[in-house]
């Protein structure tokens, strides 16, 4: 009997037959990652209201929190770096620390960027703003200023570089890479030359390599005469050339470091909110 049962044992696993069921595939359905995102930050009591707003390709999460000072000076939407989400830093930092100095804020969560196609992100959240700008103007808000980490600078730029700009009133940037790229759009730098309003390029000492490395050409575009074609409004520097041409470079562009920082502003968030303050005061008020 024993070496009955032991020859059983070594047989090989004969197959299942027709009539016998084979086991089930894993019916789990894949979680997109951008779903389970927004659904782990719907769950976090965030300070702020959280709002659905329609865009092109559905609906769009947002935070606005008013101003808390009843000083009541303007409103920023805030749009954040590639793959990352509308409450990462440096942007919540900001969007708290405005909304107690006078401001409304609006913050959007982006699509996330493929890294093979920036055009195509470019398109898509593109109509993403136009939400976020549109329920500001729907609620009457005239003074709105753009502040843009990383790639979100790319799409404020293409933003004010390809549409109408009486709605945008300032535009800060935040650590942007300005390197040279074959296809315009892309190129953020080269679009900074068009820009009217107030620009204020912002970026860590300890930023990211593309970011500092380019630090030089942001600002060399970004303060030559516009190209022969462009946007036929005068720029603040234009404006200000016969009385001080020193001046009006400042007031058009400004280029900032934030000194200890990182490419999240880690960890002088606090001097990089008294720096865009200050310059909100100055140059948007």
């Amino acid at each position: 009997m024993f070496y009955l049962l032991l020859t059983l044992l070594l047989l090989p696993a004969l197959p299942l037959s027709a009539e016998e069921e084979a086991p089930a595939p894993d019916a789990t359905p894949r979680v997109d990652p951008q779903q389970q995102r927004m659904a782990e930050l719907r769950a976090l009591k965030l300070e702020g209201e959280q709002l659905e707003l329609m865009g092109a390709d559905g609906m769009v999460f947002a935070l606005y929190l008013p101003d808390g000072s009843g000083k009541a000076l303007g409103a920023v939407i805030l749009l954040h770096d590639q793959h990352n989400h509308l409450v990462a830093q440096p942007l919540e930092t900001l969007r708290l620390g405005l909304s107690r100095h006078g401001w409304d804020t609006l913050t959007v969560q982006l699509p996330p960027k493929p890294m093979e196609n920036g055009l195509s992100w470019l398109d898509r959240s593109a109509d993403v703003l136009d939400a976020a700008l549109a329920h500001l103007q729907g609620m009457g808000k005239e003074k709105i200023v753009l502040i843009a980490h990383g790639s979100g600078g790319l799409l404020a730029l293409d933003k004010l570089f390809n549409t109408s700009r009486e709605q945008v009133a300032g535009l800060v940037l935040l650590s942007l890479d300005g390197h040279a790229h074959e296809e315009a759009r892309l190129d953020a730098a080269r679009q900074l030359a068009q820009v009217s309003i107030p620009v204020l390029d912002i970026q860590a000492q300890h930023d990211h390599p593309r970011v500092t490395s380019s630090a030089e050409r942001r600002a060399r575009l970004a303060q030559a005469p516009a190209p022969e074609g462009a946007d036929d409004r005068l720029r603040y520097r234009d404006i200000a050339a016969s009385y001080s041409p020193d001046k009006g470079d400042r007031i058009h562009y400004r280029q900032l470091q934030i000194p200890t920082a990182d490419h999240t502003y880690q960890p002088n968030q606090e001097g990089l909110l008294r720096t865009v303050r200050g310059w909100l005061q100055r140059h948007i008020q």
